[in-house]
């Protein structure tokens, strides 16, 4: 990018300065100046206008037949470099702004964690590497237990605490190439990629783990439960459709057993 604003600044530098004083072309420059404080940065963006506003000085200023002081030519460099660094900060203002809104709309505003929206985005990526690669991906569906007895006993605040808990111990447990998102409510989804069902299970026992001293700390006396399942060919929906069910029948079994999901995270199949 900083070559092609470089080479499209000589063509309009070498151009303007064919043309007669009386027709310049030197606005043109406002072009590579915005591409490449979009593109790459505002120091670039700094660094094309001075050559820029240079460009601009000898094609308009200095064609002039009558002498030009260089105490004036001075002023008018400076001037115009100023120009395009402005051009090149409002660019890189607005490049900035609109990469934080970008992600801000891809974020839960609770959690820090991925939205719904950017999940499915990350999961259609991860069915189309698994069409070039064929490395399996697993879903995972995280339940808090009891999050309305949470709300109701201790309050939003503390049902705020947890739902951050759990999205922070899931973050720090899984691997950088793992996503971690919330549905919504008291529901979070994670996508494992290259990581088959065995070994799923394996990884989501020691994330149950980390859940359950996690939540231990809230003092809410609440856990979580996990439900598995292959993303495949049929989508995202489908996927947390089946993890969503083997979390219930997970929870179900425990209940029946006495145990109230009260101490912390459950892996499925445990």
């Amino acid at each position: 990018m900083v070559a092609t604003a470089v080479a499209l600044s000589l063509t309009i530098a070498v151009l303007d300065w064919l043309t007669p004083p009386e027709i310049s072309l030197a606005a043109f420059h406002i072009v590579p100046v915005f591409l490449v404080a979009w593109r790459v940065g505002r120091g670039a963006g700094f660094a094309l206008a001075i050559p820029d506003g240079l460009s601009w000085l000898l094609s308009d200023d200095l064609q002039r037949s009558a002498p030009f002081p260089l105490r004036l030519a001075f002023w008018g460099l400076v001037v115009k470099v100023a120009f395009f660094g402005v051009i090149a900060l409002l660019v890189s203002l607005l490049r900035t702004s609109r990469d934080r809104a970008r992600s801000e709309a891809r974020r839960d505003p609770l959690t820090g964690v991925l939205n719904r929206r950017a999940l499915y985005e990350a999961a259609d990526g991860e069915l189309a590497r698994a069409r070039r690669t064929g490395q399996p991906t697993t879903v995972a569906y995280v339940d808090v237990d009891d999050f309305k007895r949470v709300n109701d006993r201790f309050g939003h605040d503390a049902g705020d605490a947890v739902l951050r808990s759990v999205a922070g111990t899931l973050v720090a447990s899984l691997r950088e190439t793992d996503t971690v998102a919330r549905l919504g409510g008291d529901e979070f989804a994670v996508l494992l990629p290259g990581t088959d069902l065995p070994a799923a299970r394996a990884l989501v026992a020691a994330l149950a783990d980390s859940l359950s001293r996690a939540l231990g700390q809230t003092g809410t006396a609440t856990g979580c439960s996990i439900g598995l399942a292959a993303l495949g060919a049929e989508g995202l929906d489908e996927a947390l459709r089946a993890a969503d069910g083997e979390m219930y029948r997970a929870k179900a079994v425990r209940k029946a057993d006495g145990d109230d999901g009260r101490r912390g995270g459950r892996a499925p199949g445990a």
